[in-house]
């Protein structure tokens, strides 16, 4: 947990990338999710040199921290000012979240005494795949192996489960480091989704997009 924390958290030195026309608490939300993708591309980039393991993590988290602190302080405007988040968008997106959430932990992967479970949707796609590339990657097999050719290297995007396989490293259970991820991720698409509506359709309009998707 303290890993997933602490990436995430250094994502608000990147949020100096996104546009400056979207407002600072916009910003601060979806910066958590780019936190976690740089965190895990630099993961990605020591691992062709280092063994994937405890040690590459947190070598990975003071290279990202060292990156983030840099940009932070080079931004000149204050995250922190004018911290007012709309109420349309914070009820809309606390509903979402809050089933988003029920059915990652209960339905998708939830873990029961007599094992894993899962249901009401997949894991990055499919679930039993992804956590064969997870459980390889965590045991410090990288690059993974092709399952279906065996001594083939697998041609796979891997940033989500060699995510999911870090935070495993760090004690999460499957449950945890696979759904918490999700939830990050769709908290920041959320966040610049309305920003993007909010200049289009306005506040209303991005209310109106979920009312029919849903």
């Amino acid at each position: 947990m303290i890993i997933f924390i602490a990436a995430s958290l250094l994502g608000l030195g990147f949020s100096s990338v996104l546009p400056k026309d979207i407002p600072n608490p916009l910003r601060i939300l979806a910066s958590f999710a780019i936190g976690l993708l740089v965190f895990t591309q630099i993961v990605l980039l020591l691992a062709f040199f280092i063994k994937i393991s405890l040690v590459s993590v947190i070598i990975s988290l003071i290279l990202c921290g060292c990156l983030s602190a840099f940009l932070f302080f080079r931004d000149k405007n204050h995250l922190f000012s004018d911290f007012k988040i709309p109420i349309v968008f914070a009820a809309t997106s606390l509903i979402i979240l809050s089933l988003t959430a029920y059915i990652f932990f209960t339905q998708v992967l939830s873990e029961k005494d007599f094992g894993l479970v899962t249901g009401g949707g997949g894991i990055y796609g499919d679930t039993a795949l992804h956590l064969a590339y997870t459980s390889r990657i965590g045991l410090g097999l990288f690059p993974v192996e092709n399952p279906l050719f065996a001594g083939r290297t697998l041609v796979y995007p891997l940033a989500n489960d060699l995510l999911s396989a870090v935070l495993g490293i760090g004690s999460l259970n499957l449950n945890l480091s696979f759904a918490l991820p999700q939830i990050v991720f769709f908290l920041g698409f959320l966040s610049l989704f309305f920003a993007f509506c909010r200049k289009f359709v306005g506040e209303r309009g991005y209310l109106l997009t979920f009312v029919i998707l849903f």
